[in-house]
Order: C-alpha cells, then sequence, then structure tokens
C-alpha cells in the first residue's frame, strides 16, 4: 500500500513489437522482478508509434514507469531491473 496522500505508482509500460518472442520475454522479465519484490503492478504492452513520439523514444525494447523512460534499447539483466523497480518503488513510497 502507498502511503496517504502520495503519488501511486502503478503502471508499467513495455514499447516492442506486440505478440513477439522478444516482448513476451520483456514481459515476463518484469513480471519476475515484480515478483521477486512482492509486488503487483499493472503492465502494458505498447506499440503506438504516436507514444514512442511523445516519449523521445529512440530505439526499442524500452521500459517506462509512471511517465519516465527507465530503459531503451536494451533488456536488462533481472537485477539491474529489480534495482531500477526498488528505486522508483522507494520513490512513490510504495511498500512491499
Amino acid at each position: 500500500m502507498a502511503a496517504i496522500n502520495t503519488p501511486i505508482m502503478n503502471v508499467i509500460q513495455l514499447f516492442g513489437i506486440s505478440e513477439t518472442k522478444d516482448i513476451n520475454d520483456w514481459f515476463s522479465l518484469v513480471d519476475e522482478a515484480l515478483h521477486e519484490l512482492e509486488v503487483e503492478l499493472d503492465i502494458q504492452i505498447v506499440n503506438d508509434v504516436q507514444l514512442f513520439v511523445y516519449y523521445n523514444l529512440s530505439g526499442i525494447p524500452a521500459l517506462v514507469i509512471n511517465e519516465e523512460v527507465v530503459f531503451q534499447k536494451e533488456v536488462p539483466t533481472l537485477e539491474a531491473l529489480t534495482l531500477a523497480l526498488k528505486e522508483r518503488l522507494d520513490e512513490f513510497d510504495v511498500v512491499y
């Protein structure tokens, strides 16, 4: 649960090409990192070109957490992804 009167981190967007092995592997990696942190968040796969432009992405795959581009042009290791997620959870005072 988030602390009262603080923003709630509630969405993770994966940018890539839908229905490919790469995006499915990326989804599984994010899901595994969230599982390790014992947190449930919505994971969305995004392939809308307008959103690519909105976030000024220079390549895929990319990961956006609550409007912040965290990774792009790379799939991080599980450890790096878990650390990045934990840092953002701490920013939003999410208890896990």
